[in-house]
C-alpha cells in the first residue's frame, strides 16, 4: 500500500500564510533598503523582499510575510499572522500564529497568540511567548 503522508500543522498554517503571497504588497522589494514605521488598520498583506529597519504595526488582522531574501530589525512588528524566512532581529508580536521556516534566523522574544510553527532547521536565539497562556 502506498504511503501517504497527510500535512502536518506546520505545513498547514505555512500554506494558508503563503497562499496570501500573491494578493499581497510588496513593501520592501529586493535589492532596496527602508527604514521607517509603518502603520495600517487594513487588514493587507505586507511583503519583505530587502532590507528592512524600523516598525511594523497592523492594527486590525494583516500578514507580514518576511521572505527568505529578507533582513529585518524590528523596533517591533505587530500582525495577525507572522510567517518569518529570512533573518530577522527585535521585538515579534503575531497575535494569532507565528512561523519560523527552516530558513529563518531569528534573534529576539516572538510573542504568539495561538499557534506557533518552528520548522527543524530554524535558527532562534531569543524567546517565544505565548500571550493565550495563563496561570
Amino acid at each position: 500500500m502506498p504511503n501517504s503522508k497527510t500535512p502536518g500543522t506546520t505545513e498547514m498554517i505555512k500554506s494558508d500564510i503563503t497562499s496570501r503571497y500573491q494578493s499581497g504588497h510588496c513593501l520592501v522589494p529586493l535589492g532596496s533598503t527602508m527604514n521607517g514605521e509603518v502603520l495600517t488598520e487594513e487588514p493587507i498583506v505586507l511583503i519583505l523582499d530587502g532590507v528592512f529597519d524600523g516598525t511594523i504595526s497592523m492594527l486590525s488582522g494583516g500578514t507580514v510575510i518576511i521572505s527568505a531574501t529578507a533582513t529585518v530589525t524590528a523596533k517591533s512588528i505587530e500582525a495577525d499572522d507572522i510567517l518569518i524566512e529570512g533573518a530577522v532581529s527585535g521585538e515579534v508580536h503575531a497575535r494569532k500564529s507565528l512561523v519560523l521556516a527552516d530558513s529563518s534566523k531569528f534573534r529576539g522574544q516572538a510573542q504568539y497568540g495561538q499557534t506557533v510553527s518552528v520548522e527543524p532547521k530554524a535558527r532562534i536565539n531569543g524567546a517565544l511567548v505565548d500571550t493565550s497562556w495563563s496561570n
